[in-house]
């Protein structure tokens, strides 16, 4: 609905990317906590913010000088613009689409693991399916990430508000 606006060079970048995170990140982001990303999941994700974001930012394949057809090696400008793209969503304050679901289903987890009100998230982590899985199905559950980073016994580290913050910042950039 908001291409025009988010590709137009009239607006200023900083508009565009408070646009772009109001309305299309918050599209991206219901419930992506419970997301149970296998990397190649991770990679698309990522692949596809800074996608959007060379729309949003304008920034195109290079014409080589003298000719109208010859244009920057595609390796080559995938890798610029990625760098471009990083280094203007960090300018401008925005979070990276993976290390923002790091962050949002670390805090999430957390929350989870001190409810005590017996919601049904809270008894689904405890709870453990007696039938494999199908082939179609990722090899993870969605506390394996958890648990690879703060430890098997992550439910117990989680009660610790104070602690379970501390591990965020390591967590969003390390799973």
């Amino acid at each position: 609905k908001y291409k025009a606006e988010l590709c137009s060079g009239a607006y200023c970048v900083k508009d565009k990317a408070k646009l772009f995170d109001s309305a299309v990140a918050s599209v991206v982001w219901y419930g992506c906590s419970v997301w149970a990303l296998k990397k190649s999941e991770e990679r698309k994700l990522t692949s596809a913010w800074r996608r959007m974001l060379r729309y949003v930012f304008r920034i195109h394949r290079r014409r080589t000088v003298g000719s109208d057809d010859a244009s920057e090696d595609w390796i080559d400008y995938v890798r610029r613009s990625a760098h471009s793209v990083d280094n203007l969503a960090s300018k401008l304050g925005m979070e990276n689409w993976l290390q923002l679901h790091r962050r949002r289903k670390w805090r999430f987890a957390g929350r989870v693991a001190r409810s005590e009100d017996g919601q049904w998230s809270r008894r689904i982590l405890d709870w453990q399916p007696v039938s494999s899985r199908s082939w179609q199905r990722p090899l993870t559950r969605w506390t394996h990430q958890l648990a690879q980073y703060a430890g098997g016994s992550w439910m117990e580290i989680a009660m610790d508000t104070t602690y379970w913050s501390a591990l965020e910042g390591g967590v969003v950039l390390k799973l």
